[in-house]
Formats: C-alpha cells, sequence, structure tokens
C-alpha cells in the first residue's frame, strides 16, 4: 500500500467513504455493483467489470458491467468466460497493470462489436483465502495510463471487497439454515398431522361405503376417497419440496429434478398436474438414467400440456424392485390423436425407450384420455 502513502487527502476520504459503502450493505448483488462502481469512480476508468469464478476457480460465471451501454452489450454478445488475459488474471491471482491489452502476449483480441479498450488494470478479490472473482478496469477517462496508485486503490477496494462479501455469504449461510430449519418444521407438521387425518378420513369413507345401498351415492363416495388419496401424493411431493431447497442445483438429487420439471409446466399449464414419487430414486439412478427419464418426462408433459386439451395430468414415478423405472403420465383429455401421423413428440418417445432397452405403451382409459407408460432398466 506504499503508493498510497503520497495520494491526495481528497482521494483518500473517497477511498474511505467507498469501503464504508461497501461494508454497509450485505446483499451481494447490490454489494458487488457498488465494488465496482467505486474502483471505476476512484479510477476514472470508462469500462469496468467485475468476474465472479465458478467453483472451479477455473472459469467466470457471472460477469458484471459498467460504461457499456444495452446496445453495446447486445451487440457483443455473450459475456467472457476467462481467457486471454482475463484468464492470465484468474490463474496467477495477482495484479495486472498494463499500458496496452491489445499487445500483451497472452491477449485473445475482442469480439467484433466491442469497443476498443487500451490500458488496463486488473486486480484479484480474494474472499477466506480463496479467490472469489476480479475486478477489472480499462481507459481512463482522460486518456492517460492507469498509475500504480490507481493500482493500490483498486487493490483497497478489492481487499475491503473481500471482507464484506465474507461477511455477506454467512449471512446467506445463516438465513438459509434458519429457514431450512422452518422447512423442515413445515414438513414434519404435514405429515405428522395433514396426512394422519385425510388418511383416517379416507379409512372413515371406505367404512361408510359398504353401508350405502344407492350405486350413484357408492360412486360419489369412491370419487371422494380417490381424490383424497390424490391430496395426500401431492401432499408427500409437497413434503419432498419443502425438504429440499430450491436453491440446490441438480446434483441435491433426480427427485428435486422432477419437482422443478413438474412446477415448470405447472406454471404455464392451464391443467393441474400432480406428481407421485416413489422408492430409493435418489440413490438408484445415474446420471445418464435421470437424464433420459427427464428428457421423457419433458416430452410427455409437452405433449399433454400442449394437446390433450386436459384439465388433470398425474405424474406418477416408481422404483420397481430397485432395478426397474416406472414413468407414468395420465391425462382426463382427446387422447391420442385420429391421424396416422403421431407426431415428432410420441416418435421421439419410441425412440429413447428403445435406446435404453425399456418399453413404451399408450393407452387410451376407458373414462378418456391417455395414459402414457414408459419403463426400462437401470444398470447396477
Amino acid at each position: 500500500m506504499e503508493s498510497l502513502e503520497h495520494t491526495d487527502p481528497d482521494k483518500l476520504q473517497r477511498l474511505l467513504d467507498a469501503v464504508l459503502m461497501i461494508g454497509s450493505d450485505l446483499s451481494l448483488p447490490s454489494l458487488l455493483r457498488q465494488v465496482l462502481e467505486s474502483a471505476k469512480t476512484l479510477t476514472g476508468a470508462k469500462y469496468a467489470a467485475l468476474g465472479v469464478l465458478d467453483r472451479t476457480q477455473h472459469h467466470l460465471e457471472q460477469f458484471i458491467t459498467l460504461g457499456l451501454d444495452k446496445d453495446q452489450e447486445r451487440a457483443i454478445g455473450d459475456l467472457p468466460s476467462g481467457r486471454g488475459v482475463l484468464g492470465l488474471l484468474i490463474t496467477d491471482k495477482k495484479p495486472i497493470r498494463l499500458h496496452d491489452i491489445t499487445t500483451h502476449d497472452s491477449s485473445a483480441g475482442f469480439p467484433e462489436s466491442h469497443p476498443p479498450m487500451h490500458s488496463f488494470i486488473g486486480v484479484p478479490i480474494i474472499c477466506d483465502k480463496r479467490a472469489f472473482g476480479n475486478i477489472y478496469l480499462t481507459d481512463k477517462q482522460d486518456n492517460s495510463d492507469f498509475t500504480s496508485e490507481d493500482e493500490a486503490l483498486v487493490i483497497a477496494v478489492a481487499k475491503a471487497a473481500g471482507i464484506a462479501i465474507e461477511n455477506s455469504l454467512l449471512v446467506s449461510e445463516s438465513n438459509e439454515f434458519a429457514l431450512s430449519k422452518e422447512r423442515e418444521r413445515i414438513a414434519r407438521d404435514l405429515h405428522d398431522e395433514v396426512i394422519q387425518r385425510l388418511f383416517a378420513v379416507g379409512l372413515s369413507l371406505q367404512g361408510i361405503i359398504r353401508m350405502v345401498d344407492d350405486d350413484r351415492i357408492k360412486t360419489r363416495l369412491y370419487e371422494s376417497v380417490d381424490q383424497l388419496d390424490n391430496t395426500i401424493k401431492q401432499i408427500r411431493t409437497t413434503i419432498f419440496a419443502l425438504d429440499t431447497p430450491k436453491s440446490a442445483s441438480a446434483s441435491a438429487g433426480v427427485r428435486h429434478r422432477f419437482v422443478s420439471l413438474v412446477d415448470e409446466y405447472q406454471n404455464t399449464a392451464q391443467a393441474d398436474i400432480s406428481l407421485g414419487l416413489s422408492g430409493a430414486i435418489d440413490t438408484v439412478l445415474d446420471d445418464k438414467s435421470a437424464e433420459s427419464a427427464l428428457a421423457f418426462l419433458r416430452e410427455a408433459l409437452s405433449n399433454a400440456v400442449r394437446h390433450s386439451k386436459a384439465s388433470r395430468i398425474e405424474v406418477e414415478i416408481a422404483l420397481v424392485d430397485n432395478h426397474l423405472l416406472s414413468l407414468c403420465v395420465k391425462d382426463d383429455g382427446v387422447g391420442l390423436p385420429k391421424k396416422t401421423s403421431t407426431g415428432n413428440g410420441i416418435t421421439n418417445m419410441k425412440s429413447r425407450a428403445k435406446e435404453l432397452g425399456g418399453t413404451i405403451t399408450f393407452k387410451q382409459p376407458d373414462k378418456g384420455g391417455l395414459l402414457v407408460r414408459f419403463e426400462f432398466p437401470l444398470k447396477l
């Protein structure tokens, strides 16, 4: 920090203000933008960017920019992933200051429509002894080169940012833990109270059915029992969703991915979609089998939502004897198309079943609609 010893007091005050502002907001998106704005203002840079590293710490997964307008961002296209000089900064984790980034040996050049950039400063942000990301600045407003003082100012901002980001992540983890505990409590209450009561009501109705002679009343009671069973299945699916945080990635489990996929279609479908899951799906399904099952479910749901005109779609996914996956999609719509051509959707599902050594069947229940069942063996 020697380069700050003779820094203009005015600029030091602005640095102090920036550091205090960075530490005042624990919302990570706001914090990152404030860090970037502080570095840009203190150095007088025309363009600024902050790249956040992915879990491998080899590539950028997020790239925040200042100085580019929306038309320029659109024209540039995909944001950088961390090649060239940006990649060098990721590898070495040391500050870089250049007169002209385009002449550096590691330069990868700029995309077409990218504004010209020359002078450059890059500084890593270290959080809890690990690289979190990097600050990039190019071209001063007065067209001069960045100085050692500018570099020292950015390093100071990056150090303050590292501490603030660490605090923000700790607060987020604490909140997530508290939220997880609350979700567990709600899930437990749903299981212990609501499901048991519904189950008791169902048993009571089945007992009443035996004492009723009127066939119409019997039919209505049977329908009520079926509705209770479906409600219990939906609550069990909700319990699982509560036990699996929404922020969890695909690695959190195949069950979570099935739930997310059904939720995705439920958000846009006019039909009510229910999901039932049974068996140790997370334990037995490998990545390839999971991807195949998800692809089939997406195809089947897409067909049902777009073409069936159904008011209700039921999805049942079960592990049979720990070696066979059964995936069933049933709707109360118009059934199979009467035309000879069954369309690409059904053709795709048949091809997928054949590739996996499985079977697919299409059945039209007596009450109407369509039932599609996809079964394939699992490699254990």
